[in-house]
């Protein structure tokens, strides 16, 4: 099984662009195994956030953890 983890920001000044700590680029990104991931945000000004999570278990079939964070 996979789950899908999710990023979204605000606040900050342009587009976005997302670096999650797997290797995927992009809002979103898919794992199978459980553990902690770490998401960068970078806004147009090249300000950034981070947020990790700890993900127990990546076994349903669809896992959506949304973080919405302003920059």
């Amino acid at each position: 099984s996979t789950a899908t983890l999710s990023a979204s920001a605000t606040g900050g000044q342009g587009s976005y662009s997302y670096a999650w700590s797997n290797g995927s680029t992009g809002q979103n990104t898919t794992i199978s195994i459980a553990g902690t991931y770490t998401v960068t945000v970078t806004d147009g000004a090249g300000n950034t956030a981070s947020e990790t999570l700890n993900v127990f278990s990546a076994t349903a079939q669809s896992l959506n953890l949304v973080y919405a964070r302003k920059i």
